[in-house]
């Protein structure tokens, strides 16, 4: 190679190690050399996205794909205000189903993150890989350390437009065909970590790029999408077998680095929203808001931004669940520790069981889903409420969890030895941690 290409290359070793906003770093040679050479072959695959459309061989669908691409990159410049630069103005078939895999870890009781620390973005909480076997690799080592842990696919990553001399990020096979109001959210997310980016606050990066890719496609469906993609936009349930099946299995593996990971996406967001509103819907402004929260310490960011979440805005909870019954309280409540012993076995909740004279009320949660489990001699009722990303499958999990519960209903009732269930401390005192694991339902359920 030329001599006047390896400081580029260097610079290129250095951002590729921070694949940022979703995807992740490393920490030895091996992998940064992994990173640099899965880059490469991304960015060497890309072509500009009129040479795909002019292509003898490019299909009618990826191409009305590709031209929506291209109005939805004018569409981020001239309306949200996102960069005009080099990336997602290629295309790139990486015939494979996702741009990295992901390996996220925590604690068995805690939703902290496991962090790697790198140049330029700092401390982060998950470590991205070209290859799947890699990550899987790296995930089994963090197990042996006794931690939980998760590896997902990433359909894209940002490379916080430090790459645009080269091109810039290319938009990809991995998510070109999703639905229309999925693929503009996505495009407008990766675009926004090129706006503001903190150094190792992962739960600022990508809260921050969440609230733009939602308030985002929220403008774009109103002004420029079809009503057929409006519609299916609106249409959560409207979901794919392969959607439902992908659904499944994240619940049935879902442990506290699943959840963690998801709470990064999800838990500032509604505090973004209100910033955006404050500074007047006007895009310019709120950039600027933002990149002076990103100025001050971590803590400090965060503090400010929660002063600025709204209260939950309607009364009414995301998941209403009501059963009557005929069982009495005492069989009632036996039914209702034992939802509990299945939530903490099968989702890693945390639950606490809080015993009445006329009614328990059974608290439950978990990073984006918190909710109580109401009991009494005539009924059972479950409210909850749930976090961004879960709302997307609102239907699904409250279909799940009335089965359930109508399976316990029908079931034969629970041992004649089991003893009621032992009061425990006012809910309250527990439900306020989310580093340690509170006492486990199952308790309640033990002999006095």
């Amino acid at each position: 190679m030329p001599p006047s290409f390896l400081p580029r290359l260097a610079l290129l070793c250095l951002m590729v190690l921070a694949l940022p906003g979703c995807a992740s770093q490393g920490s030895t040679l091996g992998y940064y050399w992994q990173s640099v050479r899965g880059h490469l072959q991304i960015m060497q695959a890309a072509d500009p996205i009129d040479q795909w459309i002019t292509r003898t061989d490019t299909t009618p669908a990826l191409r009305e794909r590709l031209h929506l691409a291209q109005r939805a990159r004018a569409f981020a410049v001239a309306e949200l205000g996102l960069p005009d630069n080099a990336s997602y103005r290629r295309y790139a078939d990486l015939k494979r189903p996702a741009a990295v895999w992901n390996v996220v870890a925590a604690p068995p009781y805690a939703l902290t993150l496991h962090t790697w620390c790198f140049p330029v973005t700092g401390c982060i909480g998950y470590r991205g890989y070209f290859a799947e076997a890699d990550a899987r690799a790296e995930a089994a080592q963090l197990a042996q350390q006794g931690l939980e842990v998760e590896v997902y696919g990433v359909p894209a990553y940002s490379t916080l437009g430090y790459m645009n001399w080269a091109g810039g990020d290319p938009l990809l096979s991995t998510f070109i065909a999703w639905p229309e109001g999925e693929f503009v959210r996505l495009l407008f997310h990766e675009l926004a970590h090129q706006v503001v980016y903190a150094p190792g606050d992962t739960l600022f990066n990508e809260s921050f790029a969440t609230a733009v890719e939602r308030l985002g496609s929220a403008q774009w469906l109103a002004t420029q999408s079809t009503p057929q993609a409006r519609q299916a936009f609106a249409r959560p349930t409207a979901m794919n077998a392969a959607q439902l099946a992908g659904y499944d299995r994240w619940v049935a593996h879902a442990n506290n680095a699943s959840f963690a990971a998801q709470a990064a996406y999800d838990e500032l967001v509604p505090a973004f929203e209100a910033l955006f509103a404050r500074e007047g819907h006007q895009w310019p402004r709120f950039y600027d808001a933002v990149r002076q929260l990103a100025k001050q310490p971590e803590t400090q960011r965060h503090q400010s931004l929660r002063a600025l979440s709204p209260p939950r805005s309607h009364p009414v909870p995301d998941i209403h669940i009501h059963r009557e019954h005929h069982l009495g309280f005492q069989e009632a409540r036996k039914v209702g520790v034992s939802w509990a012993e299945k939530a903490e076995k099968k989702f890693d909740m945390d639950c606490s069981y809080e015993e009445g004279d006329t009614q328990d009320t059974l608290y439950f949660s978990r990073a984006g889903v918190k909710g109580t489990l109401l009991v009494d001699a005539h009924q059972f009722e479950m409210k909850a409420a749930l976090g961004f990303l879960f709302g997307a499958f609102k239907d699904r999990i409250e279909a799940e969890i009335g089965e359930q519960l109508d399976a316990l209903l029908n079931a034969p009732h629970p041992a004649a030895h089991m003893a009621p269930a032992t009061q425990k401390k006012p809910a309250k005192a527990v439900k306020d941690s989310t580093t340690a694991r509170r006492a486990p339902a199952k308790a309640a359920a033990r002999k006095a």
